[in-house]
């Protein structure tokens, strides 16, 4: 009797805190139990009737959970944790992937080239722009690198570019103007040429090139095509070189003095056109040539004989002594030795040798080629040079060519003119046929750039603020990107050279 009056006490004390809860106060006589056991019941089906009664009207779009008897489920409540039992629901790989997703990035596959390790997939980042444009993935064939001083964009490319090589592959540097491509052009088995005041080798800007068997087209090309292909590209070089000597664009009198020259030329000569030969014509034009056409190919003689003298002498005033082995591997063209002269002189030595190199490479028969643009800076502040790389975005797919520009940073292509300037919107084509860019880390002053250029989000940004040296974001097309690895060789690093700083320790073996 004791144990049942205790036990009886206790849950009278229960009962009336719920009571006192609901409302209910006084009542603890345990002979009218029942009674108000049956109000306690009612009054909370009741209160819960009022409470869904309440939500209903808050909101009608949505259906409102609906409770059994037990009540809306609350805090420190037990009731149902009994019947909790572990069940397997069998279903398929693609299901599951969408009700319980798995946090890893895209993938290119495993065709073509080791690249390096992908940060955000685990796994091998390797990369083919022929494969991918074969198929039809990309539709472009130009990549864009980004990076600041000593972060490892260097490395990056010639790793890139080396590899292709070794995947059958071929590699043209236009105007290397530090010359450091000149160990990796040898290791390779190719061969450099070097362009530089008082040397002994000579390029003729206006060599007619290395001729292709069919047309843009696909067509057999004919020799009146031909004809026509190589006087428009000598033509074009010569009005590059003429606005770069006059410091501004080329009149009409001025164009046609300097087609009238090249026509003669080509008439006297054939098919060995030099620039000494020009300069003749437009100092001592034909009794013909009269009145301000005269006058134009005067002042344009005075200002072309700056290509074959002073420093220049000897380097673009002849015949060419040298050849672009189509055979090779590898060819480069070492401009070191104008690192500390003016920007026209620059401008003369970039434009002659960009010309003469595409001249070689612009041929789908010689198989495809990976055309390296290193201080990409440079090259985009000459008009002449930017227009001939607008026309090689746009020509890479049918000569199979994979076009590779270098850059510090994005707003360098300020360098090309102001925002609303011809030369400004051609500088920004280039970033949209690119499909490719690789961003390594970059000051947080180009976060604007960034944004606008590249259309890459806050958090991107702030990955790209904190990429260690010799990792970088890979963009391929729209949407893809890729935090990227790059690995170098023990074999390679001596040759690369590129930045003294990177440990040893982050080469393996591939």
């Amino acid at each position: 009797m004791a144990r049942r009056g205790m036990i009886g006490h206790i849950y009278e004390f229960f009962a009336f805190r719920r009571h006192q809860q609901l409302g209910v106060i006084g009542v603890y006589d345990r002979s009218t139990r029942k009674e108000f056991t049956k109000a306690r019941k009612k009054l909370a089906r009741q209160t819960l009737r009022d409470e869904l009664a309440i939500e209903d009207l808050v909101d009608k779009d949505f259906p409102t959970p609906r409770y059994g008897k037990k009540g809306r489920n609350k805090k420190l409540h037990i009731y149902g944790a009994a019947k909790v039992a572990q069940r397997f629901l069998p279903t398929t790989s693609g299901t599951g992937a969408m009700v319980y997703p798995w946090v890893v990035g895209p993938s290119l596959g495993l065709r073509g080239p080791y690249i390096g390790d992908d940060m955000y997939g685990g796994g091998a980042f390797c990369l083919d722009p022929w494969d991918l444009y074969k198929r039809g993935i990309i539709r472009g064939m130009s990549m864009i690198v980004l990076g600041s001083v000593g972060m490892g964009k260097s490395s990056c490319v010639k790793s890139f570019a080396v590899r292709h090589v070794q995947h059958g592959r071929k590699l043209a540097v236009l105007s290397d103007r530090k010359g450091e491509w000149t160990p990796v052009v040898r290791w390779l088995g190719g061969s450099t040429i070097k362009v530089a005041p008082g040397g002994s080798q000579r390029i003729n800007p206006l060599d007619s090139g290395n001729r292709p068997s069919v047309s843009s087209d696909g067509r057999r090309l004919t020799d009146e095509e031909w004809d026509h292909m190589v006087r428009d590209r000598r033509l074009g070089l010569l009005e590059a070189l003429g606005a770069i000597l006059k410091g501004r664009a080329m009149d009409s009198e001025e164009k046609r003095s300097l087609s009238l020259a090249l026509d003669h030329v080509v008439d006297l000569r054939g098919d060995v056109a030099v620039l000494p030969d020009i300069v003749d014509f437009l100092l001592n034009p034909p009794a013909s040539l009269t009145g301000t056409l005269r006058v134009a190919a005067d002042s344009l003689g005075n200002a072309f004989t700056r290509c074959t003298t002073g420093r220049l002498r000897g380097m673009f005033d002849g015949p060419s002594n040298v050849e672009f082995d189509q055979e090779l591997p590898a060819v480069s063209v070492d401009t070191s030795s104008f690192g500390g002269t003016s920007g026209e002189v620059r401008a003369i030595v970039n434009a002659c040798v960009g010309s003469w190199v595409e001249a070689m490479i612009t041929n789908p028969d010689n198989g495809q080629r990976i055309c390296v643009y290193e201080e990409g800076w440079d090259n985009i502040s000459s008009d002449a040079d930017l227009q001939r790389m607008v026309d090689a975005w746009k020509l890479a797919r049918h000569y199979g060519i994979f076009n590779v520009l270098v850059l510090h940073k994005l707003t360098d292509l300020d360098m090309a003119g102001d925002s609303g300037s011809a030369m400004y919107a051609k500088a920004k084509s280039l970033l949209g046929d690119a499909p490719y860019k690789v961003v390594y880390q970059q000051p947080s002053v180009e976060d604007p750039m960034l944004r606008d250029g590249l259309g890459l989000s806050d958090r991107e940004i702030r990955t790209i603020h904190s990429l260690p040296m010799g990792t970088g974001l890979w963009m391929v097309g729209e949407t893809d990107r890729y935090k990227v690895r790059n690995r170098l060789t023990r074999e390679e690093m001596p040759v690369f050279d590129t930045n003294t700083r990177m440990d040893m320790k982050e080469a393996v073996t591939v």
